[in-house]
């Protein structure tokens, strides 16, 4: 019981302007972030969080640091400053999320029945253009032919048909795209065990066991899971 309260207390206390509170182990403090990592897992990933919406760090000696004193009551950073943040930070930030909250910060605005949705109307519109212009390039030909011009007739025909089937085939990878979107978004992961076997400066090498479920099939499996920071 001695040695578990001395393992709890030994560890720095983030408070966030939105009054949650971090356990963690500060790694460092820039002029932008903070970098930690979690109290639970202090050999695994270094992640980061922006400096905007700290309040307070008490360290594990009884230190405070105060930040934002001011701005306790604000909310979060919006999901531009979210995703600036992302942006310029090193591979610890982006190793810290997962793919569905990577593609929610790239178009926050989007979810994955979004994305079907216009994956669908991206095939209506390939397949109705697609067509259309191949219906077009015959009827010119045709049109063309009973004039006795067959030469030019039939480089429209050709051209008709060329950009058609361009047209289709374009806008249906682009919905293939965007199902695998929304896919992704789907999918989830959730790591029970995490461990850093191996760091280089800023490259580590982390393996542990993941959940990995499918929020529309509602269906969770478990594996093993081996990643490469750099």
């Amino acid at each position: 019981m001695l040695f578990c309260a001395t393992a709890a207390s030994a560890q720095d206390v983030i408070t966030k302007t939105d009054g949650s509170k971090l356990e963690a182990k500060v790694e460092e403090i820039t002029e932008s972030v903070v970098r930690y990592r979690k109290a639970s897992n202090p050999n695994g990933p270094v992640y980061t969080i922006p400096l905007t919406s700290i309040v307070t760090i008490v360290y594990e000696n009884g230190s405070v640091d105060n930040f934002n004193a001011t701005s306790a009551s604000q909310t979060e950073p919006s999901d531009d400053e979210l995703k600036r943040y992302a942006e310029v930070q090193n591979i610890a930030t982006a190793s810290a999320m997962n793919d569905s909250q990577l593609l929610k910060l790239a178009d926050p605005s989007m979810t994955a029945e979004k994305l079907r949705k216009k994956a669908k109307l991206n095939r209506i519109i390939g397949w109705a253009g697609g067509v259309f212009l191949v219906a077009a390039g015959i009827v010119a030909y045709n049109i063309m032919a009973d004039g006795g011009n067959y030469h030019f007739g039939t480089q429209v025909a050709i051209a008709g048909g060329v950009i058609g089937v361009g047209w289709c085939v374009g806008l249906n990878l682009r919905a293939n795209y965007l199902i695998r979107r929304a896919k992704d978004m789907e999918m989830y992961s959730s790591a029970i065990i995490e461990n850093e076997i191996y760091r280089f400066g800023d490259k580590s090498l982390t393996a542990g066991v993941n959940v990995m479920g499918n929020r529309m099939t509602r269906t969770q499996g478990i594996g093993l899971s081996l990643s490469l920071n750099f």
